[in-house]
């Protein structure tokens, strides 16, 4: 038999060894307004699963705790990432920074995210460039797909610039000098993109 001293009750009570924070709980009896997630064994953060071979000093938390609310929000997270998983098949969730009491989450879907600019639409795949005017109205019509992730590229217009589909064959042949370049919107880059960073 251990030993186990309760923080929350001030008591120490006889488990078997291998006994599970979860069994031990109703044996403790404090007033619990919330319900425990979690417990400080030896002064470190467990989960309720944990099994205690040696002689321990318990406290249980509750979501009012730091240690029970960093439980709590990283059980959600992972809740979250399941029911993405099964929704978007081959998603990505990308659980970035604390923000406005919340996380900053990115949901990466993908394959073919049709994108339109002016009244043209573009069908990406992966390792796609599309290059989109400044001052244009672009949007995405659709949704992504799995794991798809968009960089964009916004250019400027400067004085003697044109659309590629203002000009004639024949003009954008005669404006190829060293300091013209014809870009076109959709650039297939290949499956690792040009840059290597898709």
């Amino acid at each position: 038999m251990i030993q186990v001293y309760c923080k929350n009750t001030g008591e120490t009570k006889s488990f078997r060894e291998g006994t599970t924070l979860l069994d031990m709980l109703p044996e403790f009896e404090f007033e619990r307004p919330f319900p425990i997630v979690s417990a400080k064994v030896n002064n470190v953060s467990q989960g309720l699963k944990f099994k205690v071979y040696n002689s321990r000093t318990v406290e249980f938390c509750d979501a009012t705790v730091p240690s029970g609310m960093r439980v709590y929000i990283r059980s959600l997270c992972f809740l979250m990432c399941k029911a993405a998983k099964d929704l978007f098949r081959g998603s990505r969730i990308f659980i970035e920074h604390p923000i406005s009491h919340g996380y900053f989450c990115e949901l990466v879907k993908a394959d073919k995210s049709p994108v339109t600019q002016e009244d043209e639409s573009f069908s990406l795949q992966t390792g796609d460039l599309m290059v989109l005017r400044a001052g244009s109205h672009h949007y995405g019509s659709g949704t992504c797909s799995v794991n798809m992730r968009s960089i964009f590229i916004h250019l400027n217009a400067l004085p003697g610039d044109y659309k590629a589909e203002d000009l004639s064959p024949e003009e954008i042949s005669a404006s190829m000098d060293t300091q013209s370049v014809v870009l076109p919107t959709v650039i297939h880059c290949g499956q690792k993109g040009l840059f290597g960073f898709v």
